[in-house]
């Protein structure tokens, strides 16, 4: 009986939420609670780009170029663009990763900027923006869809 609570609140505190939203667990949040509503752009064939941010950050996200692979998209050209009418910040960092890949920082910049990823964007890829503290103040999230053909999309 002992052996078999044990069990049970070793397996309740393996992972956190943050761990089980990247692993693809059902029943996981879409975005971090404290985003505002997000937004879903599937206007290219073969990549929904989705993404929210919290109260103060203006955040877009386009699909720029993509490649269309076994009738799904693949590699995509993404570009982002973010403003912030938050007091005091000055510095956002953006981090790409996935479900599968550990983020790792790609852009450091300012309160406002547009950047472009390279064709590396894919589906389950993440960008995630934050501010000087590591506070997620944005996110993009990339889902495959399906497709006929490469995309050069209207800008």
């Amino acid at each position: 009986m002992l052996a078999s609570v044990l069990l049970g609140l070793a397996l309740a505190g393996c992972c956190d939420e943050e761990g089980r939203r990247r692993a693809g667990a059902q029943g996981t949040s879409t975005m971090p609670a404290e985003m505002g509503a997000s937004v879903t752009d599937a206007s290219v064939p073969g990549l929904t780009l989705t993404h929210a941010s919290v109260e103060g950050i203006t955040l877009q996200a386009h699909v720029n170029k993509l490649k269309c692979r076994a009738g799904r998209g693949a590699a995509a050209e993404v570009q982002v663009q973010w403003s912030s009418a938050l007091p005091g910040l000055t510095f956002v960092q953006i981090t790409a990763g996935s479900r599968t890949q550990v983020a790792k920082l790609w852009v450091e910049g300012g309160a406002n900027g547009t950047e472009t990823t390279g064709p590396w964007f894919e589906d389950g890829g993440e960008l995630t923006l934050l501010d000087g503290t590591d506070r997620v103040i944005g996110v993009v999230r990339a889902s495959a869809t399906e497709c006929t053909s490469d995309s050069p999309a209207a800008p």
